[in-house]
């Protein structure tokens, strides 16, 4: 039997181990072969300055069609051509078929995700990670992606940028959050969150009380916080009872200082202070 005249599934399963360039070569065989080819092609699609592949998006962004085998999309790029960022937002707009999509471009061209006119939303979509600020382009993209599972954004924020409305009708189905706690304000009370990673901003009292709102247990947590006090961590042990996980770390930009700390902790052991043989040890120890 010819190899054109096998069932599609194997043929699928055979383009699968191909390398890009094999599956280019495989196109141009035949007309069946071509669209075969095309999809195992452009299923995971990875753009980045260091691959000096950005031509992927010019030819996406002229056949529109191809754009429906793309299953995850990634693009890594910076201080690019406004044609660039046009192009991309045409090829973003079609590709309906997404499973996951990754957008680490300028911080400030967040319209590449809300181009008009958009010709379906992304049914499929449960991975998005931006490096974008939730701004009104990031809320009005999130509307359409009702299955998304796990979302980073705003992993850099900006005080000064006021964070959008979103409806609470709005990625009902997110377990996963990643990004900053301003935001975290915004995402996650009302949706079933169960993870959370704080990467920027202080987890203070009202953090926890906003985390607390989510209708599923949280029980993983990492975040930083300038004070651990008690009553946060009281917090925590009451509106968070489920967690499973949990990492926080406070930052310290100065090195303590160990013999002052064990002499602390001696003298408080010994009520007449430390004694010689403990003292004479710890003048051993390196100042750092």
């Amino acid at each position: 039997m010819h190899f054109r005249h096998l069932p599609v599934e194997l043929i699928d399963g055979v383009c699968q181990d191909l390398s890009p360039r094999d599956l280019a070569n495989l196109s141009q065989t035949s007309a069946s072969m071509y669209p075969i080819a095309q999809r195992q092609l452009y299923r995971h699609v990875e753009i980045s300055t260091m691959s000096k592949n950005l031509s992927i998006v010019f030819t996406l962004a002229r056949r529109p069609q191809v754009t429906l085998f793309v299953r995850s999309f990634s693009v890594r790029v910076s201080s690019l051509s406004e044609s660039f960022y046009s192009a991309l937002a045409d090829v973003i707009a079609h590709m309906s078929e997404l499973i996951s999509l990754l957008v680490d471009i300028d911080l400030e061209a967040s319209w590449v995700l809300n181009c008009r006119p958009r010709t379906c939303a992304y049914p499929y979509m449960s991975r998005f990670t931006t490096s974008f600020y939730l701004d009104a382009n990031v809320a009005s993209f999130l509307t359409m992606t009702p299955a998304l599972l796990e979302l980073s954004v705003d992993t850099v924020p900006q005080p000064s940028r006021p964070i959008p409305v979103i409806h609470h009708t709005t990625i009902p189905h997110l377990i996963r959050y990643l990004g900053s706690t301003r935001a975290a304000k915004a995402v996650i009370p009302g949706r079933p969150i169960e993870a959370v990673h704080l990467h920027s901003g202080d987890l203070a009292e009202d953090i926890v009380l906003s985390l607390a709102q989510s209708t599923a247990s949280v029980v993983v947590l990492e975040a930083d916080t300038q004070c651990l006090s008690i009553v946060l961590l009281e917090l925590l042990a009451r509106h968070l009872p489920s967690l499973a996980f949990c990492k926080i770390t406070q930052p310290f930009t100065k090195a303590p200082d160990i013999v002052s700390v064990l002499s602390g902790i001696l003298h408080n052991k010994y009520s007449h202070g430390t004694p010689p043989s403990v003292r004479a040890s710890t003048k051993k120890l390196p100042n750092l």
